[in-house]
This record gives C-alpha cells, sequence and structure tokens, in this order.
C-alpha cells in the first residue's frame, strides 16, 4: 500500500526533476550569495554557509532519491513486468529496491499480473514483499 504522497509524487512523473531543478538554482544562488559575503564581509560568511548546508545536504539527497527512484526502481519493475530477469537481476545488483512500484503496482504484483513466475521467484528471493 502506498502512501498518499508516494502517489501523487508517481502520478507527476517528472515533479522530482522539477523539485531538484529548483533546489539546484537556490544551492547555486546560496553558493554565490556566500563567494560575495567571503569577498565584501567575510564575518557574514562563515553564518551564511552555516545557514546553507541544510539546502546543499537536500540538494544532494534529492539527487540520491531521483536515481534511486527513476533509474533503478522504474526501470527494474518495468523489467519485471516484462519477463526480463536479465535486466531485474542486473538492477538488483546496481541497487534498485525489490518493492519498487511502477504507476501504483509493485514489481511483484507486475510480474503475477504476467504470468512471470520466474521473476517473481527473484523478486522473493532478494525480499520482495506482495
Amino acid at each position: 500500500m502506498q502512501s498518499t504522497v508516494s502517489r501523487y509524487l508517481g502520478a507527476v512523473d517528472f515533479g522530482g526533476f522539477i523539485v531538484e531543478a529548483l533546489l539546484i538554482v537556490v544551492s547555486v544562488g546560496c553558493l554565490l550569495v556566500t563567494v560575495k559575503l567571503y569577498a565584501f564581509k567575510r564575518k557574514f560568511a562563515k553564518p551564511w554557509l552555516l545557514l546553507s548546508l541544510p539546502v546543499y545536504a537536500v540538494t544532494i539527497l534529492g539527487g540520491f532519491w531521483i536515481h534511486q527512484a527513476y533509474w533503478l526502481d522504474e526501470p527494474m519493475a518495468v523489467a519485471a513486468m516484462q519477463g526480463n530477469g536479465n535486466e531485474v537481476e542486473r538492477l538488483l545488483a546496481a541497487g534498485a529496491s525489490p518493492n519498487a512500484t511502477w504507476e501504483g503496482d509493485s514489481a511483484i504484483e507486475l510480474a503475477k499480473k504476467e504470468d512471470h513466475v520466474l521473476i517473481v521467484q527473484l523478486l522473493r528471493r532478494h525480499g520482495a514483499r506482495e
């Protein structure tokens, strides 16, 4: 069962990319302000940098989330639906979640719907929940 937030974010196909792009813009802005403060008013540069660190951290974590969601989990769920065992194994080895979802269904549910028994067994061995 997905949470309301993950269902909404899953429905907004590029929502994660838009949020990450905005975070990058804010991070670059914070960095430019830090450089300018360091050059002209050094006593304000360190506090500003410390206040900016959470922005940088969220930007980096957002990048990891996008990588996990769009380059590992989603392709793994689609490969499971298509019965592509080699691709499922490759993506699981790369760090994809065996509980990955695509359009509201988990990888194991997608494999079951398409009668890919070997894929279902593979996902179970990797800890997929049903």
